[in-house]
């Protein structure tokens, strides 16, 4: 998908995916709260075919959503298929018991954004009926589907929602979703600074990130954006920016659409973990760099996560105190010292590139899912703590850090790992069916170390809200860790906490910082051992990740309430 995202013009680059930074290094166009600069995906009887096999249609939030029918609008043939919309959006022109709540209207969408929350879109097929000699009544199929021909997603954002009159028709507005601009005036209740999970889905990711390759087939591409490119002659386009690949680094979970953002993804026929992030860098923390609109790559000053919270994402229309619905979102903050990410380099010295000062030979970068290549997961950092400033630490001092991890090899739905493996249940402390409904963020780290004992323990886990009717959210443990402390490094043992038995996982981390601010860590299943065998690409699994002491460190934007600005 290439929608336009920061107000440019039919095909520029910045149409492609959002760029995440202005030309002075700060987050670009954030909130975006224009809702002509947001999509839903749906499919409909004018857009999806038979002929495009039923394609996904992206409209801007400036145009409803609305159910198809009750007619075909167009004579059907005998046996004639037509895909016809059955989300219940339109509020306006037909009885709100058919149609069910509204969306926006244009100048809603015009002036709030996208909104807190995403509903599915469904659709049915429909057959001419036979009774009808017009042709122009239909019969729909039982069942409704949920992606389109293609087995892509489909979704809208949800708006306002009206009462039902007496005779069928909408009345008033009865509950409202917030928007990016709400949120933004009205403040951190309503989800201000946050990264949320309706996010749109390409900050998650996106045609680059999924294919690692810089071209597209031309058919793919929107009629809106086919200058995105220049035709290579054989049918694709290939296209221009560095920015492309840019993405947020969570993973999204849940809420009946498929999930976004993970390095891999587990093919069941296979048995095996599959490359899924194909970008050939992913890098987090300290000089976090991004390609700006003017086409500059500048530091990013928000450049990882230390969590995850709630925040209201619709209220009562009439007394906006009160909140119908939660949502999640992503806490950013910043590391002053810690990098952590995946490089992914190619091995081959036929690949190398020459033309240094010094004659050395420097492997190139390579797309991950590229034959010959390697993936380099790694955390380093600046001003490591040194040996007298950990001794010189108070030995009565504990301290809990909070960050962001990339993971692979890592089953990101919902577990209920409590961290008891005797006795986590599915769906532990959630009502029944909320795991459906449920959304999920990650991946987080929490670790707590205590200075005296020498010893660190914690847990790489996503937040999941299982219930959106209340504001109460669930840390679901993937790994568990633990080490001891020599000299200003840890080492110790870790395991997926999902999974029954012992992974014993390498895990490694380091402090930084004149009084251990932060700290950056490893994990990685095959053992240094078997680093050279088979071992990598069937069941390993492992991760970096960058953390922080919050009550020492200091944030951009930061009000010292864990509220972050725009």
């Amino acid at each position: 998908m290439y929608e336009a995202r920061d107000n440019a013009a039919d095909g520029t680059p910045d149409k492609q995916v959002t760029n995440n930074v202005d030309t002075t290094g700060n987050i670009a166009g954030r909130p975006l709260t224009k809702g002509s600069d947001v999509f839903n995906a749906w499919v409909n009887k004018t857009d999806s075919t038979e002929a495009n096999k039923y394609k996904r249609t992206l409209m801007p939030l400036g145009t409803e959503v609305k159910p198809d029918g009750p007619t075909s609008g167009t004579p059907l043939a005998n046996g004639e298929k037509m895909a016809f919309s059955t989300s219940p959006r339109e509020y306006r022109s037909a009885p709100i018991n058919d149609t069910g709540p509204g969306v926006y209207s244009v100048t809603e969408a015009a002036e709030g954004g996208y909104s807190a929350i995403i509903d599915p879109a469904t659709w049915k097929m429909g057959i001419k009926d036979p009774t009808d000699p017009a042709g122009a009544k239909y019969t729909l199929e039982s069942n409704t589907r949920t992606k389109d021909g293609e087995g892509r997603e489909l979704y809208y954002y949800r708006g306002v929602t009206k009462e039902q009159k007496p005779d069928g028709t909408a009345g008033d507005a009865i509950k409202q979703t917030v928007t990016a601009k709400f949120a933004k005036d009205n403040g951190s209740r309503y989800g201000k600074g946050l990264v949320w999970w309706s996010t749109p889905e390409t900050a998650f990711e996106n045609e680059f990130t999924r294919q690692g390759k810089d071209s597209i087939k031309t058919t793919d591409l929107d009629a809106a954006n086919q200058k995105l490119g220049t035709p290579d002659g054989s049918g694709n386009t290939v296209l221009k920016g560095d920015s492309r690949a840019a993405t947020n680094g969570l993973v999204r979970i849940g809420g009946g659409l498929p999930t976004l953002g993970e390095e891999t993804k587990f093919n069941s026929a296979t048995g095996k973990w599959e490359d899924h992030h194909n970008t050939t860098t992913r890098i987090f923390g300290r000089y976090h760099l991004a390609y700006s609109k003017d086409n500059t790559t500048k530091q990013v000053s928000l450049n990882s996560y230390s969590g995850a919270r709630t925040f209201v994402a619709e209220y009562d229309a009439k007394n906006t105190s009160r909140a119908t619905q939660y949502s999640l979102g992503a806490k950013p903050m910043t590391l002053t010292r810690v990098q952590y990410g995946r490089v992914s380099n190619n091995l081959d010295l036929d690949a190398g590139q020459t033309g240094y000062r010094d004659n050395f030979m420097r492997s190139s970068f390579t797309h991950k899912n590229d034959d010959g290549g390697v993936d380099n997961y790694f955390y380093r950092g600046v001003d490591a703590t040194s040996i007298e400033q950990m001794a010189a630490l108070p030995s009565n001092q504990s301290a809990v850090y909070h960050g962001h991890a990339l993971m692979y090899g890592i089953d990101n739905s919902f577990h209920g790992s409590t961290g008891n493996k005797g006795r986590d249940l599915p769906n532990a402390f959630a009502p029944a069916g909320s795991t459906a409904k449920g959304i999920g963020l990650g991946n987080f780290v929490e670790a707590r170390v205590n200075f005296g004992t020498k010893r660190v323990t914690g847990e790489v886990y996503n937040t999941w809200l299982l219930d959106p009717t209340k504001n109460v959210t669930t840390k679901d443990k993937l790994v568990q860790f633990q080490g001891k402390i020599t000299g200003n490094t840890v080492v110790g043992s870790a395991d997926r906490a999902y999974l029954a038995g012992d992974d014993n996982a390498t895990f490694k981390a380091s402090f930084f910082g004149d009084k251990a601010q932060e700290l950056g860590g490893s994990f990685n299943s095959v053992k240094d051992t078997d680093r050279y065998s088979d071992a990598y690409g069937t069941n390993d699994w492992g991760g970096v990740f960058g953390a922080t002491r919050g009550e020492t460190n200091t944030f951009q934007g930061d009000d010292g309430k864990n509220v972050y600005t725009d």
